[in-house]
């Protein structure tokens, strides 16, 4: 976005924040780019960059205009070159219609722009005479510039073969410094600021539909980056909220899908859906097997796998078990289960002794009886027990290895196995198996009982297991069918899902809505306050120009409703003062139509943001009243304070009213010779470039091609120009001396035509004292005054003077008239 408007949007933003928070970066973003209002939305602590003015030195510098070269262009043929001074001031190039002065600034149009406003809509029986027949070699234009704050030149160039269309060059650019071509403006900002306007644009400018001109100041100002703005907020809220939508109808059919499923998975993720907001990490969970909802699964996986002995295994190690214990207790019975009972029974008194030390036998209460001594004793007879026990402690470990082996494979059901048992669709008589064998768990668990027990209860144990892994097994498979049927569908959505609230979807779309709306309403302040400097100088321009007119210009604006749907410059003026106001084209004149013309195209270019520090104007005085000429001069003084105006005119009212008005100018004159060559030479009024006219026709190479005779009637009509330019300017300066205005100075000039009514101006401030101009001038300028009958008579072949005398007489005669006046 322009940086001037950006500024302007910042402070808005400060004076009246939205309401909502975030909003204000989101209308910063916008005004940057597309881009930027992305990562502004995706990363909150992002902040846009704020607005800087244009300066010295950035991607658009100051241009300002050096010099131009033309062959081949239009009503140029050999090469011309014209030397402008780059700095402020004001430059007219002066030349009769057909000089070739509209060639030279056409020349510069096409030069910066590729196209020609003067060809512009066209026929094209129109663009196919912009070469210059007298020149057979390619058409080449050529300028150079000067850089604000390079130390080298741009040299931009645009070269033609022949038969290239006009529009077929493209710009070269060389000598631009160390920053190359980023030194010299784009084709955008140069077509933005144009900086030549032509009399063909000046009298269209206005008949143009009312969208035209408003898009023309609007793209100088950026404004229709407001718009631009606009839409990629628009643009940006559609988008997500058409995404929000989406996830919200695929949330909608995804509790479709989950419906009639009372899967433990289904539910919960079904119930997530449901929530606000919505649960997505239960829903995560389920994926990845972490909820509550896969316990129940887990049970039934571990039915399902459910590891049950073979009847083989089980009876073989109960038999194993059994026949261990009945030789266990025949051991028992022997002398060897005499010793293992003794060898225990003394293994229980040491540790006693052990535990209450030397004293009276805590078990016969004997005195002296519990010692060292006795310690001794005991330990010797408990190791020839245990030795004489070994077969008996044996077996005792062997009922013990076989009793944990039985006791392993008869624990495959368990409470959990009956919970799930009483939970699935199992047969009552297996529940009740597995419930009586845990309840006789609970009781005496020797050895003995384990084996007697399973005995009888290891066939329905069995039956038992497997009618539990089997319930388990079609349990799971139906439920897993189920949640294969719904699980892809939520694998879908989860993502897209996780992603809109990871971005905060809803709520983004909530904070476009109000950027949005925030900046529909700021636009219009933004408009105008954007617009206001314009505005202010084109009231100002135009009321300097308007000189003596009864129309008044008081307002321009800008105004436009729909975005660019309805949009125009609106212009309302008054007449004689009166009150009301009117739309100013329906009241105003050609010449003051120009004035507005004018008025809105200069305001533009004194911009910070213009690139161009040059002014081109072609013939911007046509169909315009005599007393305005004084206004624009004065403007155009003025606007040469800063920038460099150069004004292409035929018409000497304008370099009058400069020099009359004292405002410093440089002239330059043009004049076409034969075969189109065309001639570009310094001058400082058009006396001084009649007289330098007539100096050159009076060169030795062209008294020699013309020949005396024709001469001695050229040169004394030229100075006879020359002056009748000098009184012109005299006789108005008597006249404004005198207190007459510039409406009536004008209206007497208009009709002091001839050169003996100036002269009559000039001398008496009256026009019908022809008759005694002659004698008062000799009287009043001596010998020079002779010049104003010489040169009236010379212009009809009456002069056999010599020709140069004539010439600095008439010189003479003007310079006393300036100092005089």
């Amino acid at each position: 976005m322009n940086p001037s408007l950006l500024e302007l949007v910042a402070k808005k933003l400060t004076a009246t924040p939205p309401d909502v928070q975030g909003v204000r970066r989101l209308v910063l973003a916008s005004c940057h780019s597309a881009g930027v209002l992305q990562r502004a939305l995706e990363e909150s602590e992002f902040e846009p960059p704020t607005a800087a003015s244009r300066q010295k030195g950035s991607d658009a510098p100051d241009v300002w205009l050096s010099s131009l070269v033309i062959k081949g262009f239009r009503g140029i043929g050999a090469p011309m070159k014209v030397d402008f001074e780059p700095t402020p001031g004001l430059t007219l190039v002066l030349g009769r219609n057909g000089s070739g002065k509209s060639s030279v600034a056409e020349g510069l149009e096409t030069l910066l722009h590729g196209d020609c406003s003067r060809l512009k809509d066209k026929p094209a029986e129109w663009k196919k005479g912009w070469a210059n027949v007298h020149w057979d070699g390619a058409v080449e234009i050529e300028a150079e510039f000067r850089l604000e704050g390079q130390s080298e030149c741009a040299v931009a160039t645009r070269r033609w073969e022949s038969g290239d269309e006009i529009d077929s060059a493209d710009l070269e650019l060389r000598s631009l410094g160390s920053r190359g071509e980023s030194a010299f403006p784009s084709r955008d900002l140069l077509d933005k600021y144009r900086p030549i306007l032509s009399c063909g644009q000046l009298g269209r400018r206005l008949e143009r539909r009312p969208a035209d001109l408003y898009d023309e100041l609007a793209g100088v100002l950026g404004l229709h980056e407001l718009v631009d703005a606009q839409n990629a907020l628009r643009t940006e809220r559609v988008e997500r909220k058409r995404r929000c939508e989406q996830l919200e109808d695929g949330r909608g059919a995804l509790l479709e899908t989950l419906s009639g499923s009372e899967d433990a998975r289904v539910v919960t993720c079904r119930e997530a859906l449901l929530q606000q907001p919505w649960d997505l990490d239960a829903i995560g969970a389920v994926l990845e097997g972490r909820s509550d909802s896969t316990d129940e699964l887990n049970r039934l996986r571990l039915g399902a796998e459910l590891e049950i002995p073979s009847t083989q295994a089980l009876d073989q190690a109960r038999i194993e078990l059994q026949t261990a214990l009945v030789r266990q207790k025949a051991a028992d019975a022997s002398d060897a289960g005499e010793q293992r009972k003794l060898a225990k029974a003394l293994r229980e008194a040491l540790a006693l002794y052990e535990h209450m030390g030397e004293g009276p036998c805590s078990i016969c209460e004997s005195d002296g009886v519990w010692d060292e001594a006795w310690r001794s004793r005991a330990e010797a007879r408990m190791r020839d027990a245990d030795a004489a026990a070994a077969e008996a402690h044996k077996l005792a470990e062997e009922v013990r290895t076989l009793a944990t082996t039985v006791g392993e494979l008869s624990s495959f059901l368990g409470s959990e196995e009956l919970a799930l048992a009483q939970h699935l669709d199992v047969d009552p008589e297996h529940i009740q198996a597995i419930a009586a064998w845990l309840a006789t768990q609970k009781q005496d668990g020797s050895p003995s009982r384990l084996a007697a027990e399973l005995k009888d209860a290891a066939p329905s144990l069995l039956r038992a297991g497997a009618a539990v892994r089997a319930a388990a097994v079609k349990e799971l498979n139906q439920r897993e069918e189920g949640w294969r049927r719904v699980v892809d569908a939520v694998r879908q959505w989860l993502p897209r899902a996780r992603a809109a609230v990871t971005a905060d979807e809803a709520g983004a779309v909530e904070r476009l809505v109000e950027a949005e709306d925030w900046l529909k309403t700021a636009s219009s302040e933004l408009r105008a306050d954007r617009f206001a400097p314009i505005a202010q100088e084109a009231l100002k321009l135009f009321q300097e120009m308007r000189e003596n007119s009864n129309v008044s210009l008081r307002e321009v604006s800008l105004a436009a409703t729909g975005g660019r749907t309805r949009r125009r410059v609106q212009m309302r003026a008054d007449v004689d003062g009166e009150g009301g106001t009117y739309p100013a084209l329906s009241i105003m004149s050609q010449g003051e139509l120009n004035v507005l013309a004018l008025s809105l195209f200069l305001p533009r270019m004194m911009l910070a943001e213009a690139p161009c520090r040059f002014v081109v104007l072609d013939d911007p005085i046509q169909s315009m009243d005599p007393h305005k000429v004084d206004g624009l001069a004065r403007v155009l003084g003025r606007i040469a304070e800063r920038r460099q105006v150069i004004v292409f005119t035929h018409d000497p009212r304008l370099q009058e009213a400069i020099d009359r008005l004292g405002i410093a100018a440089t002239y330059l004159q043009v004049t076409r010779l034969p075969s189109s060559a065309v001639e570009v030479r310094r001058t400082s009024s058009p006396v001084e470039k009649y007289l330098e006219e007539a100096n050159r026709m009076l060169e030795p190479e062209v008294v020699r091609d013309v020949g005396d005779e024709k001469l001695r009637r050229i040169v004394p009509g030229i100075c006879r120009l020359a002056l009748e330019a000098a009184l012109q300017r005299s006789a108005r300066r008597r006249l404004h001396a005198d207190g007459k205005p510039s409406e009536e100075a004008d209206r007497i000039l208009a009709k002091a035509k001839a050169a003996i009514a100036l002269a009559s101006l000039t001398l008496f401030a009256r026009a019908d004292r022809g008759s005694e101009v002659a004698a008062e001038f000799v009287e009043r300028y001596g010998d020079c005054g002779r010049a104003y009958e010489d040169v009236n008579g010379g212009a009809h072949g009456n002069y056999d003077g010599a020709l140069k005398q004539l010439v600095r007489n008439t010189r003479n005669l003007t310079r006393r008239l300036e100092e005089k006046s």
